[in-house]
């Protein structure tokens, strides 16, 4: 049944459950605390996050209290304490229902217990229940967890989010969802991170574009008084002290070189003999460019109302740097959808226009949220002869998420189709965006309401612009030069007939079907001494009772399938190297691929973690269970004996395989997820206290062996046709040019000035210059505060942007092989739901278009004034906005239009550099259309009276 426009309540906070006038109504428990505190360390990072609440009833316990809170997409919950009064217990992970049973349990004896559950439907939100709970007193609930920091591609850094708020979504709660009595209000959340990087790498700039901070750089916040500050260490903190939750806290960290591949060795601290290995990759290749079929999935619903001035603004920028010899449509949804175009066409100037015309008028009015609908449109729309790119841009307020994932998962695997998502504004589900990018291949990013969206689309273009590439795969060298391929590993083979043929089991074959096995000795039809049982009576108390015994994988890779890689944006691997393997030392990691221009080959060397550690292992093992929650995972390659795939053969055994392997690598590993809980209960204790000696009986074992080595191991098939061969016309029109056949140069050698160099430094804003120290004092042991100047607020940028970013550097191939890595809701009518195709006529903009244009920025007007081929008109140009003096400069000419295109291309590189991420692909785009036009020695001539103009 469709849905239009119908939102949820917000389901956070803590509470307990009345019955008033029939109707269970909840009353939220004060928050007294919230506190954060984050250290990052690399590429990753660790939170503890204590919240504290208090049952203000004077004479009334409380049976249950629950806690509805979010957490990012892809974090490993390691830990979770629960202090009631005096009494504090502790959390172990269980099998999901087992947990649960103990929980019930434990509140039935009258005992304090907390359980700590993921919802069904989205891994960003977690449950806490707390039994028992004495009145008048406090609670403190603690949870400690990991994740892997996304690359953020506005600074070129690390992104770390804490999110502070569930925002309402579309679509049906899993769960029951009560009438709200008022929230008391909290006193905010309290925040410090602190970042610390390998020893000799600088920390360059720590900003928030979320909220003020106050930043130290060089000490921690645990550093003490006397100890010496370093330049790869620094702390923020919130300037305010507290915040309201009000929207989710955001940390950009920019240092030296992490960018780097590494490959890092972990060993397990009380597991014998378990390794990890962690291999971060963040490319810097460069390959020709691909023409694929682009469709850009807008989302219009009234959820968007907020961001539809963004969305547009960003769609403008992305139509303009489109390259010539592409196919693209867009498609509009919301609870329908509709296409400008039946079928994606030709970029074009006419096509062009046409779009832009189109997503001007964008607006929030197409009803609920209904995205796998457009997305399965537009699958079903596309060229099958053309590499399909979806851009899926969204607010992402949706509950029902598995199901796209799957759909997605199976319209890409063939490798023709790719899904890159963009989260906008607050409240964004990170569950759906990464879950959409992990199924489709493609990458996500997420934009906060402060955000400046136009260099991170532009960089989603130049992923799509990426070639195709599915064969990626690991090799690891070990010390005594013998490989292993970790492709082989995974190799499976599973015997379900041995299984259920052992003894105990049955008592002869199986039947012919294979559904249950066959007898010797016949059974009485009528036996007078038969008691009936309950049906529950014989049920296994194996849940997962009957499969056959799997031993995991040598080596167990995690995404087992490498995805698709992108220039810099950064993708983790991870390796768990069972005991197995513990007799050989890996050296190196060593990556391969094939491209249509040659072989890609990438070795990295392998650092070992000298102290044993378990993140690594947690890390990898939540994004192997996770793998396994949405169908996928190494299990994918798993055959039966005589070769066929068991997903096929036996459907309803490998799925309960997938779940059985989660709930091991959860338990073993103790992290949380989809079919695994944490449960604190009083007897867990003894458990822990066990666990704890274990650990410390093998600590001083290794201390022991250690001189001996034993521990060193750190259709419409005419139109189709019709609109292929002009795609092939236009891009072959462009490869015969010189200028396309330098096509997959790096920046700086495709660039021309008069010193046949860009500029090493971009430039920052003005405002941001007046309030950031300059890059020589960053070294110093400075506090800095990072609140906004009025000028940064308007113009919705970060108020400190230090001067930073270094040159790509040129790198060469090498032996035929090319080397990867060098050095509020608007509610409409409802509409129907079939799908809508708008034939869009370009039109001429009226008088109030053109002073609505003019109110735009100035690199906005030059966007959009350039045409489909790269070209400027001098009439396009507003020199008093650029700071150029036209009646000064007799060699301008109205008619020029190679001099104009020159003019900005030569202005955005000089006055604009701090905005490169935006007009990047347009700038390219140009300067190869004016290369087209003239010789080198007039192309030169040309820059250099550009660059008279624009220097003046």
């Amino acid at each position: 049944m469709a849905r239009y426009a119908r939102y949820q309540p917000h389901v956070c906070g803590c509470y307990y459950t009345t019955e008033v006038d029939n109707n269970l109504v909840r009353t939220y428990l004060p928050q007294v605390r919230l506190d954060a505190h984050t250290t990052i360390l690399s590429t990753a990072s660790k939170t503890v996050l204590k919240q504290t609440f208090t049952n203000t009833s004077k004479n009334k316990p409380l049976g249950e209290v629950r806690y509805a809170f979010p957490l990012f997409d892809g974090v490993s919950v390691v830990d979770f304490q629960c202090q009631i009064g005096e009494r504090r217990i502790y959390g172990l992970v269980k099998e999901k229902a087992e947990a649960r049973k103990s929980y019930e349990e434990a509140k039935e004896r009258g005992e304090n217990a907390a359980l700590l559950e993921q919802a069904p439907e989205a891994s960003d939100v977690f449950t806490t229940s707390v039994s028992n709970v004495p009145e008048g007193i406090s609670m403190d609930v603690v949870i400690t967890y990991i994740q892997e920091l996304k690359h953020d591609a506005e600074v070129d850094g690390l992104r770390l989010s804490i999110p502070t708020a569930i925002a309402p979504r579309y679509g049906t709660y899993p769960g029951e969802l009560m009438k709200a009595s008022a929230v008391d209000d909290s006193g905010g959340i309290s925040l410090t991170v602190d970042i610390s990087m390998a020893d000799g790498i600088p920390v360059k700039k720590v900003i928030s574009p979320s909220h003020p901070i106050e930043v130290s750089l060089g000490p921690l916040s645990t550093s003490a008084v006397d100890e010496d500050p370093a330049v790869s260490k620094a702390s923020a903190t919130l300037s305010l002290g507290k915040v309201e939750l009000e929207k989710d806290f955001v940390l950009q960290v920019v240092a030296k070189d992490i960018g780097v591949p590494q490959a890092i060795l972990e060993t397990h601290p009380t597991l014998p003999n378990q390794r990890a290995l962690m291999t971060t990759l963040v490319p810097k290749f460069n390959l020709k460019p691909a023409k694929p079929e682009l469709i850009f999935i807008a989302d219009r619903s009234g959820s968007m109302s907020d961001n539809i001035p963004t969305l547009i603004s960003a769609l403008q920028v992305f139509l303009k740097s489109i390259p010539v010899g592409c196919m693209f449509n867009i498609c509009s949804f919301g609870s329908r959808y509709e296409f400008l175009w039946p079928k994606s066409q030709p970029y074009g100037q006419e096509t062009l226009d046409t779009a832009m015309n189109y997503v001007k008028k964008f607006k929030a009015d197409f009803g609920g949220t209904e995205t796998l609908n457009a997305i399965k449109a537009s699958m079903q729309s596309r060229y099958r002869r053309l590499p399909l790119e979806l851009m899926l841009l969204t607010d992402g307020d949706i509950w029902s998420q598995q199901e796209m994932f799957s759909y997605i998962g199976d319209e890409t695997k063939n490798g023709g189709a790719r899904v890159f998502p963009l989260g906008l504004g607050r409240g964004v589900s990170s569950s759906l965006i990464e879950g959409v990018a992990r199924a489709g291949r493609g990458f996500a990013q997420m934009v906060a309401n402060d955000e400046k969206l136009d260099n991170k689309i532009v960089r989603m273009l130049k992923g799509a612009l990426t070639p195709h590439i599915t064969d990626y795969q690991l090799q690891i060298k070990y010390e005594d030069d013998s490989v292993d391929s970790v492709a082989d590993a995974l190799q499976l083979k599973l015997n379900f007939e041995e299984d259920d043929a052992k003894p105990g089991k049955s008592e002869g074959a199986n039947s012919s079907d294979g559904r249950y096995p066959l007898r010797n000795k016949p059974i009485s039809l009528y036996d007078p001494d038969t008691k009936e049982e309950h049906p529950k009576a014989n049920e296994p108390k194996d849940p997962f009772a009957g499969l056959p015994k799997l031993d995991r994988p040598k080596i167990l890779q995690t995404p087992t399938e490498i995805p698709s890689l992108f220039s810099f944006n950064r993708t983790c691997i991870y390796l768990l190297m069972s005991p197995k393997t513990s007799d050989l030392k890996p050296t190196s990691v060593v990556l391969k691929g094939t491209c249509p221009e040659g072989p890609l080959e990438l070795e990295i060397p392998v650092q070992i973690r000298e102290t044993p550690n378990e993140m690594i292992h947690q890390l990898a093992a939540r994004k192997a269970t996770q793998e396994l929650e949405e169908g996928r995972g190494w299990l994918t390659a798993a055959k039966s004996t005589d070769g066929k795939f068991v997903k096929d053969e036996h459907p309803a055994q490998y799925a309960a395989l997938q779940k059985r392997e989660a709930v091991r690598l959860g338990v073993e590993f103790q992290v949380g997820g989809k079919y695994c809980s944490f449960v604190a209960v009083e007897a867990n204790a003894a458990d822990i206290a066990e666990k704890r000696k274990q650990a410390l009986d093998r600590s001083i074992n290794k201390a022991v062996t250690e001189d001996k080595d034993e521990w060193d191991m750190m259709d419409d098939e005419e139109i189709e046709n019709a609109a292929v061969a002009a795609a092939a016309k236009a891009a072959a029109s462009t490869a015969s040019t010189p200028s396309a056949r330098r096509t997959g140069r790096t920046r700086q050698t495709a660039r021309m000035s008069t010193g046949g160099k860009a500029p090493r430094k971009q430039l920052a804003s003005k405002a941001a210059r007046k309030s950031a120290p300059s890059v020589a004092s960053i070294p110093d042991i400075k506090r800095v505060k990072t609140t906004r100047s009025k000028a940064a607020s308007a113009n919705k940028e970060p108020a400190v942007q230090l001067e930073e970013a270094e040159m790509q550097e040129d790198y060469s191939d090498e032996d035929m092989g090319f080397a990867l890595f060098d050095d509020g809701p608007n509610v409409p009518t409802p509409a129907p739901r079939a799908a809508r195709f708008l034939n869009v006529e370009a039109e001429v903009e009226d008088e109030d278009d053109a002073e609505e244009s003019d109110a735009r920025p100035l690199l906005q007007r030059l966007i959009g004034a350039q045409s489909f081929e790269g070209s400027w008109k001098i009439a396009d140009l507003d020199f008093t906005a650029m700071g150029i003096n036209k009646s000064k400069r007799p060699g301008v000419k109205d008619d020029d239009k190679v001099l104009a295109t020159a003019i900005v291309v030569r202005y955005l590189e000089l006055k604009m550099a701090d905005e490169e991420e935006t007009w990047e692909l347009v700038v390219e785009k140009a300067r190869a259309w004016v290369e087209d036009q003239l010789s080198a020695d007039e192309a030169k001539l040309a820059w250099e009276q550009a660059d008279q103009i624009v220097k003046g």
